[in-house]
């Protein structure tokens, strides 16, 4: 599925938009992340798996350069994590 394809413009799009549109404020962030998620499934299926650990490093990279006083041990943590 691919965001020219007619599965997308007349099933997924309208289905997402208003399960965002219809749900709180506070999980709206939620609601396009799991959105996402389920459109890059129907993309490339186990590459979905790649995505997320990719993310959750990337995140836990930041966290951890935030907790850092060090500029240098920054920008080893973040070469680290674009390595």
């Amino acid at each position: 599925m691919t965001y020219t394809t007619p599965v997308f413009l007349l099933a997924f799009l309208p289905a997402a938009y208003a399960v965002w549109w219809f749900s709180p404020a506070r999980f709206r962030g939620y609601v396009l992340l799991a959105a996402s998620l389920v459109f890059y499934w129907f993309c490339s299926g186990r590459m979905t798996l790649a995505f997320v650990l990719t993310g959750l490093l990337v995140w836990a990279a930041g966290l951890q350069m935030e907790r850092t006083g060090n500029a240098g041990r920054r920008q080893c943590i973040l070469a680290s994590a674009v390595i």
